[in-house]
């Protein structure tokens, strides 16, 4: 079942504040992932970007998000999603 993020970020805002703070091929971190969105725009941007997220389907769709912005095929896509289960706190 398809969830909304309570506070999702508009990507024009993202992309702004990704290309004014950021230089191409930098890396660009967000703590507090959501849906990707910071994500998404720093590779639409040529930035690479890091992602932490708590919630397993927000994880789950920004990883669609963000194949979609590197365009890659949605078969390929459940490739990209990590088995969130086998995290432990001593693996962290």
């Amino acid at each position: 079942e398809d969830e909304k993020h309570v506070h999702p970020l508009q990507l024009d805002v993202i992309n702004r504040a990704c290309v004014m703070w950021s230089n191409p091929g930098e890396t660009v971190l967000t703590p507090f992932m959501g849906v990707g969105s910071e994500v998404y725009g720093a590779v639409r941007n040529g930035r690479r970007g890091i992602g932490i997220e708590l919630k397993e389907s927000y994880y789950n769709q920004a990883v669609r998000n963000v194949a979609t912005a590197l365009e890659i095929p949605e078969e390929k896509q459940e490739k990209l999603l990590f088995p969130v289960d086998e995290l432990s706190e001593a693996s962290l």
